[in-house]
């Protein structure tokens, strides 16, 4: 018997203001449905537990930077981004393949926000 396995993806995000300036601190936390991820095996290769949605956290480093590893592939991951002076609502879902890596930029602040992949 033969298993393939999907690799692990990866996300590199820099938080940066209106002026393009990095934002320290910030945290970002990524949420999929836990239906989404069917196998156990699948579960148990990203860290999640059965019976709840999976999430990933990470703060922001001096320069902006928050860094995810060991992403499921191929399912909608839900940003929410927390700062200092509050909460910013994200309007976008991201899903990324097997074995990608994406650097991802999201613009803070004003009455909305830009989010870009490069």
């Amino acid at each position: 018997m033969e298993l393939a396995l999907a690799a692990a993806a990866s996300l590199r995000c820099q938080v940066v203001d209106r002026e393009g300036q990095p934002v320290a601190g910030a945290r970002l936390q990524l949420s999929t449905e836990g239906s989404r991820l069917v196998t156990a095996h699948t579960l148990m290769l990203h860290g999640v537990r059965l019976g709840r949605n999976p999430t990933w956290s990470a703060q922001t480093d001096a320069h902006g930077w928050a860094l995810f590893h060991r992403l499921p592939p191929r399912v909608p991951l839900h940003p929410e981004l927390s700062l200092a002076a509050g909460e910013e609502a994200m309007s976008f879902d991201l899903s990324l393949a097997a074995g990608e890596e994406r650097i991802h930029r999201i613009c803070t602040g004003g009455p909305g926000h830009a989010s870009t992949a490069e």
